[in-house]
C-alpha cells in the first residue's frame, strides 16, 4: 500500500500534465480564448520541458517497483530506471531491461501514450497555429 501512495504522485502529475497540454491544443483549435498568455514558441519550450519530466516521472514509478516486475530484476538503480524511462517514452526498444509483469506492462504502455499525446497533440497544434498566426502577420498569438 505505501508503494502504491508514493507512486501515486508522480502518476497524478503525469496525468495533469497529458490533460492540461490536450485541453489547451483543443481550445487553440476550437478558437476559443487562452487561459494564459503563453506565445506558441513558449507553449512548445513548455511542452518540452513536461516531456522530460514525464521521463523522470515514470523513472520514479520504476525504481519502486518490485524488482521481479522487470526479466531478470534488471533496474537496480534510478539511472536504470531512468534509461528505461527514456527508451520506452522514446519508443526505442532496445531490450535490454524488459516488463515481467502487468503493471510495469501498463505503466510502459501508458507511459508511451502520454509522450505521443504531448508530441502530437502539442508540438503539432503548437506549431501549425503559431506558422498561421504568424503568416497572417498577426502580432502576438496566443
Amino acid at each position: 500500500m505505501a508503494a502504491f501512495i508514493v507512486w501515486a504522485y508522480p502518476l497524478s502529475r503525469a496525468n495533469e500534465i497529458i490533460y492540461a497540454f490536450y485541453r489547451d491544443a483543443i481550445e487553440k483549435l476550437n478558437g476559443e480564448a487562452s487561459r494564459s498568455n503563453l506565445k506558441y514558441g513558449e507553449r512548445i519550450k513548455l511542452a518540452v520541458k513536461s516531456y522530460v519530466e514525464l521521463i523522470v516521472n515514470f523513472a520514479c514509478i520504476y525504481i519502486l517497483l518490485p524488482a521481479d516486475f522487470f526479466v531478470d530484476g534488471k533496474v537496480h538503480s534510478f539511472i536504470d530506471a531512468l534509461y528505461f524511462s527514456g527508451v520506452t517514452m522514446t519508443t526505442l526498444g532496445y531490450g535490454d531491461i524488459v516488463p515481467a509483469h502487468a503493471v510495469t506492462r501498463f505503466f510502459a504502455i501508458y507511459e508511451v501514450v502520454c509522450g505521443f499525446s504531448l508530441i502530437i497533440v502539442s508540438f503539432a497544434v503548437y506549431t501549425g497555429r503559431g506558422i498561421e498566426f504568424n503568416a497572417r502577420g498577426q502580432q502576438r498569438p496566443e
